[in-house]
């Protein structure tokens, strides 16, 4: 009987050891289930996170963008201002100064200083560019040279006043271009003369 017994209290021990055992492995795996629980939550709030980060990302780029618009709104506006200045007012003409009426008898008065020489205009100066060719190395004038002057007197008679040089010129394979110059000269001065230009009116140059 006692080896009976203690069969019996040896099985028990073996029960007792394996319920110990699977009451462990109960609470290992309640353990897990909690800490499996404490993970989602976790993760549920890092998303939430990012999804609160993200929406105040977007928030940001929205703001950003807004700026750059208005950044560029304004140097629109400053380049126009640049490119248009501003208009200066504008200023009434000035009254142009009155001018004292001429009369009848300043003119008259005028006119007679003129005619009397008490009054005498600036001489102007009036190039008549007239070429007058001759034969090398030779001052007679040609029947061309005369009609060609015949202008030109014409020109004297309706200016009274005018007064004119001949200017004489000689080439470079031509003997003796000083003397050949002013021969040429004073034969065109001397045709003027015969076709009646006064000899006051006249003067001769040579260039050679």
């Amino acid at each position: 009987p006692v080896a009976v017994l203690f069969r019996w209290l040896l099985s028990q021990v073996h029960v007792a050891e394996s319920l110990r055992s699977h009451v462990a492995d109960l609470a290992n795996m309640a353990q897990a289930d909690d800490d499996w629980a404490a993970a989602r939550l976790a993760v549920q709030h890092l998303e939430a996170d990012a999804c609160a980060a993200g929406t105040e990302a977007a928030a940001a780029e929205e703001a950003l963008a807004s700026a750059e618009g208005v950044v560029v709104e304004c140097e629109t506006a400053l380049a126009n201002y640049e490119a248009t200045p501003p208009a200066s007012p504008a200023r009434s003409p000035s009254p142009a100064p009155a001018q004292p009426a001429a009369s009848p008898e300043a003119d008259a008065v005028v006119q007679d200083a003129v005619e009397s020489g008490a009054i005498r205009f600036g001489e102007l100066p009036v190039s008549i560019r007239e070429r007058v060719t001759f034969t090398n190395s030779s001052s007679d004038i040609s029947s061309v040279v005369v009609s060609q002057l015949s202008g030109v007197v014409r020109l004297l008679q309706e200016h009274g006043d005018m007064k004119v040089s001949v200017d004489g010129f000689a080439g470079l394979d031509e003997a003796n271009g000083d003397r050949l110059s002013l021969e040429r000269a004073n034969k065109v001065m001397a045709e003027l003369r015969r076709q009646g230009v006064p000899a006051h009116r006249l003067r001769a140059a040579g260039f050679g």
